[in-house]
């Protein structure tokens, strides 16, 4: 019988630190991001709980799990893509420094991943073995992931059949969050739908 497995990937909220080379820099979200993330949770409706092992991610889903009583693992495979050299440095710094590595890696990272940093291609590798096993190992279940725009972009690449440069043109926000409902009999998977990208939820003020 087909069975379908519902993922929803849901980026962090924002960060106390500004506009830095996110990648394994251990953030703390900033008020902002844990109200934007509040909004984004506010329905439920998950069955599995997984998680980033970064604190962006990790300290908001393990205070969601407590609340909706929902059991939550950590999964390595869904940390953001590792900036190197670049990693906790200022957005602009880097630019004035650095602006034509910058350009290559924004027009092709696969070829050109940042200094010392990892390549997108490993990072597209990672995600897919994590979500290749939640479709798996849960099938029929409703699944919210809670990680970062890079893990999301490339998932979504995959499952579009993008070339993962094309992947960098998807606008994926803070508390954003992306539909993908995969289908599968036994352990084949059928067929994947991405019902919606980047769905921001707004306080009701608005």
């Amino acid at each position: 019988m087909e069975r379908c497995t519902r993922l929803d990937l849901l980026r962090h909220g924002a960060c106390r630190d500004g506009a830095i080379y996110r990648g394994r820099t251990d953030s703390e979200l900033s008020e902002d991001g844990w109200q934007q993330l509040l909004y984004a949770t506010a329905d439920g409706g998950w069955d599995r709980i997984f998680c980033s092992p970064l604190k962006r991610c990790r300290v908001f889903a393990e205070a969601l799990a407590v609340r909706l009583q929902r059991p939550l693992a950590i999964r390595e495979g869904l940390a953001e893509l590792d900036f190197g050299f670049w990693d906790g440095q200022p957005l602009a710094e880097v630019w004035s420094r650095q602006s034509e590595a910058v350009m290559a890696f924004w027009r092709d990272p696969v070829t050109y991943p940042p200094p010392g940093g990892e390549n997108m291609a490993d990072l597209q590798q990672r995600a897919l073995a994590v979500v290749e096993t939640l479709y798996r190992d849960h099938p029929g279940e409703r699944l919210l992931l809670i990680t970062h725009s890079g893990v999301i972009r490339v998932l979504l690449a995959h499952w579009l059949e993008m070339p993962l440069a094309n992947s960098q043109r998807l606008a994926i926000d803070y508390a954003g969050c992306s539909r993908v409902e995969c289908y599968s009999e036994g352990d084949q998977l059928t067929g994947i739908e991405v019902r919606f990208v980047n769905r921001i939820t707004e306080s009701m003020g608005g």
